[in-house]
């Protein structure tokens, strides 16, 4: 079973016919039908009662709409949780200290960051109102 079956089996639902789908998807009507058909014969029942044109979903589609859904919701959450974990690494972080700290503390703990956030830049602003950007290497 492959994501773009579902996706199609979904939007065939949503439209009612393969040809909307199509259109949404903006694939083929054969390859919509195609998908629907190999998903049918993976899971081994037709999902849809077909009426001429118009595709409406049977008990096995409405159960397995379902369950499609809430399995694509939960991809969606995976992708967007690793994205923002991803981002996490990336960025600008600010920093304000005391002139006396920056000698030799302030250094010690961007080191620090950036072993573990290689992507973020520091941005850092010491007692005197000087501003430097850096991008710290662990080289």
């Amino acid at each position: 079973m492959e994501l773009y079956q579902l996706r199609y089996f979904q939007a065939v639902a949503e439209t009612g016919t393969l040809r909307e789908a199509a259109e949404q998807l903006s694939v083929s009507q054969s390859a919509v039908s195609r998908a629907v058909s190999m998903l049918e014969a993976e899971i081994g029942v037709e999902l849809f009662t077909r009426r001429g044109r118009a595709n409406e979903l049977n008990r096995f589609g409405r159960e397995f709409l379902q369950a499609s859904l809430a399995a694509r919701r939960g991809l969606d959450t995976a992708v967007a949780g690793v994205r923002e974990l991803a981002g996490a690494d990336s960025g600008t972080i600010s920093l304000g200290f005391l002139h006396s700290l920056g000698v030799a503390t302030v250094p010690q703990l961007i080191r620090l960051h950036h072993e573990r956030l290689p992507g973020a830049r520091f941005q850092c602003d010491n007692a005197r109102g000087t501003w430097c950007t850096a991008t710290w290497s662990t080289a």
